[in-house]
């Protein structure tokens, strides 16, 4: 993964797009605190403001054009140079609703399929008779991707997180922002830290995967080596190799990072937070998570709740 911050600016066809911007920025932004990193840096600039960027400042850029599902992006000559620029410079354009006129609209030579809305296919056509129209809500062909409307753009974001920073970063911000079912309770953002140290690697991927789905009742080695197929020497042996750290360790961070979530989010009593937490007793819990943040969980909590030092 790459430790250079990626920047996103939305460009709005309207003030009528500014909020669903908002949206697609949020989960850029929910990708940044999710792995606690500056993965994204994001701008929205309406068309009037595009002149304050100068055409370098597009090499390293995502362009995001955010047109309307209902009117055409239709550019005024002043405008239609520095439109024209980006699509050519930008280092990736997303064309969303709209803005799939922009190419028409700028005489830039696009040889790429596009998802075009249903509003627009039919005068899409006739204009751009040499234009393959992808049969989904997305497409993505080279450098240039498109979506039918800002909702489906938002999956479309996702398909970038993951080009950029692995399927596992991609769906875990999905779950993040409720575009996919969570389907398993854990800390994602420790969880994500550990795949990266990792480098991705599958069994690391696949261990983590039935701990963070195995917490209250936490499995053991020799069960999970079962599970995935591979001897638990071979596992443990992986975990050191990538990551630094037994499977164990491993393990228990996970399980105290989401005691930690319910110390700090919920009103639970402690003794439930320590059982959905793998725990069977409160003091057990509280000699762990002592070591692992300095503080005990009840300690934590006052912080929290009531401003008091931990």
């Amino acid at each position: 993964m790459s430790g250079k911050s990626k920047s996103c600016v939305i460009i709005c066809q309207s003030d009528h797009e500014t909020a669903a911007a908002q949206v697609l920025s949020s989960i850029l932004t929910a990708a940044n605190t999710l792995t606690e990193t500056n993965m994204y840096n994001m701008s929205i600039l309406s068309m009037a403001r595009l002149h304050t960027m100068e055409s370098a400042d597009w090499r390293d850029r995502t362009a995001i054009f955010l047109g309307s599902m209902h009117d055409r992006w239709s550019v005024p000559r002043p405008q239609a140079s520095r439109v024209k620029t980006i699509l050519a410079m930008a280092n990736r354009t997303l064309l969303i609703g709209g803005a799939v006129f922009l190419p028409l609209e700028t005489s830039f030579a696009l040889g790429h399929t596009l998802a075009v809305h249903p509003n627009f296919q039919t005068s899409l056509r006739e204009e751009h008779l040499d234009l393959t129209i992808s049969e989904g809500a997305t497409a993505s062909s080279g450098p240039f991707h498109s979506a039918i409307s800002a909702l489906a753009a938002q999956m479309m974001l996702i398909e970038l997180i993951s080009q950029d920073y692995g399927e596992f970063t991609a769906r875990s911000v999905s779950e993040y922002v409720g575009l996919s079912q969570k389907n398993q309770q854990n800390d994602t953002g420790l969880i994500w830290s550990l795949v990266q140290t990792a480098q991705g690697d599958k069994l690391i991927c696949d261990v983590l995967e039935l701990m963070g789905q195995h917490i209250e009742e936490p499995l053991q080695t020799a069960e999970i080596s079962e599970i995935v197929g591979v001897s638990t020497r071979n596992i443990e042996r992986r975990f050191k190799q990538k990551t630094e750290i037994s499977p164990q360790i491993a393990y228990r961070k996970i399980r105290l990072h989401h005691a930690k979530q319910l110390v700090s989010q919920t009103n639970m009593a402690m003794i439930e937070v320590a059982l959905a937490s793998g725990y069977q007793t409160y003091g057990t819990l509280t000699e762990h998570y002592k070591k692992e943040f300095g503080c005990t969980p009840k300690q934590m909590r006052n912080a929290e709740y009531y401003g008091l030092k931990p």
